[in-house]
């Protein structure tokens, strides 16, 4: 593992981006890797697809319906979005993962 520290150390040394990366094993507290973990920067597309698989396995366990309706409220819209121009209003689960 530790190879493979190194080569992720090395990437980002070579890097001038803006990088703040933290790992942990899922189910537990441990990190697995950490790098300015607290440093807050916009995570862009990256999120979506950790955040689908969560609501796909509420779904999967019935919990939630991808037809459940959910209120995105107007301070939750970014600025910049073009997803959301009809503004406030309920979006089912489907049009949201969509």
């Amino acid at each position: 593992m530790n190879q493979g520290i190194d080569y992720i150390n090395n990437i980002i040394r070579k890097s001038r981006d803006d990088i703040s990366i933290l790992v942990k094993e899922l189910n537990h507290s441990t990190d697995i890797y950490k790098y300015h973990s607290n440093k807050k920067i916009v995570a862009a597309s990256l999120i979506k697809v950790p955040i689908m698989l969560g609501v796909l396995e509420k779904v999967h366990k019935k919990e939630v319906s991808l037809q459940q309706k959910i209120l995105v409220e107007k301070d939750e819209i970014l600025y910049d979005t073009k997803v959301f121009e009809n503004g406030e209003k309920y979006y089912s689960i489907y049009e949201l993962l969509s």
